[in-house]
C-alpha cells in the first residue's frame, strides 16, 4: 500500500509540474519559422493555441487574435492545474479521480500543441521554395518538457491498475482455454475417437477392428429387390 501511495504522490507532483510548465504558452509563442535565404527575412511566430504573428515588411498581413481558442486553452490549463493540485493534496477517492482527469486533460492539450507544431513544420518546410528554419522558443521547450512530465505522471497513475487489469484478463482467458481443453478431452474419452477421426458404420466407438466381408456382395447397404426387370420402361396399357 505504501508503494501505491508513493507512486500516486509522485504522479501528482509530476502532473502539477507539467501543467505549470505549459502555462507560459498562454502568453508567449512556442516556436518560430524563418527563411534566411529570402531577402526580406520574414519571421512567423506561432502560439500553441493557434495565434500567428508575421514579422516582415509593411505588406505582411495582420492576423487577428482568435479569442475562442485562447479561452479554451486557458480554461483547460487552469482546470488541469486545479484538479492535479487537489489530487496531490487530498487522498480521497474523488480527489484521486479529479487529479487523474486533470492530468489526462493537461496531457491531451500539450500533446495537441506539440503535434500541431510538428505538422506546421512539415507543411512550411516542404515544397520547392526556400527552406525554412524552425526555432523552438522557451515556451515551446517548456511545452515539450510538460508533455514528458505529464506522460510520466499518467504512467505512474495508471501503470499499476493497468497491469492488474491485464493480469486479471489473462487469468480469465487461461481458465477458459483450460476449461475448453478439459471438455474436448472428456468428449474424446467418451466417444473413443480423437479430433479428425472417422466413424465407420457398424463399429462401436473405440473398436479397433476393421469390417470384414466374406464375399463382395456382403455388407452392401442396399440391394434391388424389385422383381420387375423392366422397371424403367413406360407403363403397360391395361
Amino acid at each position: 500500500m505504501d508503494t501505491v501511495v508513493r507512486e500516486w504522490r509522485w504522479g501528482m507532483r509530476l502532473a502539477v509540474a507539467g501543467v505549470l510548465l505549459a502555462l507560459p504558452t498562454i502568453v508567449w509563442p512556442a516556436w518560430r519559422l524563418t527563411w534566411p535565404a529570402v531577402e526580406s527575412q520574414p519571421e512567423l511566430w506561432f502560439w500553441s493555441w493557434g495565434r500567428l504573428h508575421v514579422i516582415a515588411d509593411e505588406r505582411a498581413p495582420d492576423f487577428p487574435v482568435a479569442a475562442v481558442p485562447l479561452v479554451v486553452h486557458v480554461l483547460v490549463l487552469v482546470m488541469a492545474l486545479s484538479a492535479t493540485a487537489v489530487g496531490m493534496v487530498h487522498r480521497g477517492r474523488h480527489a484521486q479521480k479529479l487529479g487523474l482527469a486533470g492530468a489526462a486533460a493537461g496531457c491531451v492539450l500539450v500533446a495537441k500543441g506539440v503535434a500541431e507544431r510538428a505538422a506546421e513544420v512539415a507543411h512550411w518546410s516542404g515544397g520547392n521554395g526556400p527552406v525554412a528554419e524552425m526555432t523552438t522558443l522557451p515556451a515551446g521547450l517548456g511545452e515539450n518538457a510538460a508533455l514528458v512530465l505529464l506522460t510520466g505522471a499518467l504512467v505512474l497513475l495508471l501503470g499499476r491498475p493497468a497491469v492488474r487489469v491485464a493480469a486479471a484478463l489473462w487469468r480469465q482467458l487461461s481458465v477458459r482455454a483450460e476449461a475448453g481443453r478439459h471438455v474436448e478431452d472428456a468428449a474424446e474419452r467418451e466417444t473413443g475417437i480423437g479430433a479428425g477421426g472417422i466413424i465407420v458404420q457398424g463399429l462401436r466407438p473405440g473398436d479397433g477392428t476393421a469390417p470384414h466381408w466374406s464375399s463382395p456382395d456382403e455388407g452392401v447397404p442396399f440391394t434391388d429387390l424389385s422383381p420387375d426387370d423392366d422397371r424403367f420402361s413406360p407403363p403397360k396399357q391395361a
